[in-house]
């Protein structure tokens, strides 16, 4: 036998030997997703802080050649598994959290992202992965070390440690839970922008309350039926349509108080409200103008119903002038 032959056979042997000592490896040979969560759960611990220039080198070359152990010389091999034993990984797991507490999933509005550990959505092959994950779990580091990001299957799969779970069904229960409340968050941060309204609810249900007893028989519009008539109501009419609405928006402010927020159709339902609150403010401040002047009560009316008029005028403009939406 040739001197290279010996060696590339020493070489082999050397290899196959190593490939079953990975920890928490069963079967035969190595896969890419198990040695890359391995290998990159030991470089965000802080265990890898204390290992020498050349070890950190090594497991860095690694990463690099996209975690091909084939690819990694005989002495690199020698220094990656003379660190990689059960007791150590076992440590390094130990040192690892999922706590289900908003912030500790993100979503990147788009199947974008890929999970550090396992590389999933990562391949190196195919540029055009579809594989990739929208949302990703923080595995806080709890001994100081870096926090790590990954796909929630890689916290079930690794039997990595879920705060409050002891098995794995209690993980999987608990990594949906807090998805469903970080779900629920992002639609009422993404509702709270898109309405920069809302934190008037409260102060609008205040104010048609108020206007539903002003609009009663005793109330401070409630004897102003013909002033009222002049600008296009009754007083009636007014006065059960303020007490619906006040009712409708008591409901709503009192759910967004406690959720921060609207669903799709209380908020249709706040719209409405809102629109006619703005045309009950309207009509309110013309007969408070004209309680404080000094016109008769011929001028009066004359005033209002040259209001409504010019109101109706106006509207009757903006829907010639609105500008269709376009078809989808």
């Amino acid at each position: 036998m040739t001197l290279a032959l010996a060696h590339d056979t020493a070489s082999k042997k050397t290899r196959g030997a190593t490939k079953t000592r990975m920890s928490g490896h069963e079967g035969i040979g190595l896969h890419y997703k198990h040695v890359r969560t391995t290998v990159e759960l030991l470089r965000a611990s802080t265990f890898y802080k204390q290992f020498s220039d050349d070890d950190r080198a090594a497991f860095e070359r690694l990463a690099e050649a996209n975690y091909d152990l084939s690819a990694s010389s005989d002495i690199d091999l020698e220094r990656l598994f003379a660190k990689l034993d059960d007791e150590l990984m076992e440590k390094v797991r130990n040192e690892f959290e999922f706590q289900s507490d908003l912030g500790n999933i993100r979503d990147h509005g788009d199947h974008i992202a890929y999970c550090t550990l396992c590389g999933k959505g990562d391949s190196r092959d195919d540029k055009e992965n579809r594989d990739k994950l929208r949302y990703d779990f923080r595995l806080t580091n709890l001994a100081g070390g870096q926090d790590v990001w990954c796909g929630s299957t890689c916290i079930i799969n690794h039997a990595l440690k879920v705060r409050g779970a002891d098995t794995s069904d209690e993980a999987r229960a608990i990594l949906e839970r807090s998805m469903r409340e970080h779900l629920s968050m992002w639609r009422r941060e993404q509702w709270r922008a898109e309405n920069p309204e809302h934190e008037d609810i409260p102060r609008q249900f205040s104010r048609l309350a108020m206007l539903s007893l002003e609009m009663k028989r005793w109330g401070k519009y409630g004897r102003m039926d013909s002033a009222i008539r002049a600008l296009g109501k009754t007083q009636s009419g007014l006065f059960f349509s303020t007490c619906d609405y006040t009712r409708t928006m008591r409901g709503i402010s009192r759910f967004y108080q406690r959720k921060g927020f609207l669903t799709p159709k209380k908020h249709k339902t706040w719209r409405e409200a809102r629109a006619y609150l703005r045309s009950l403010s309207w009509l309110t401040e013309h007969l408070d103008y004209v309680i404080k002047s000094q016109m008769s009560y011929r001028e009066q009316l004359d005033y209002l119903a040259a209001r409504y008029q010019e109101r109706q005028q106006y509207i009757a403009k903006l829907r010639t002038t609105r500008t269709a939406r376009p078809l989808d």
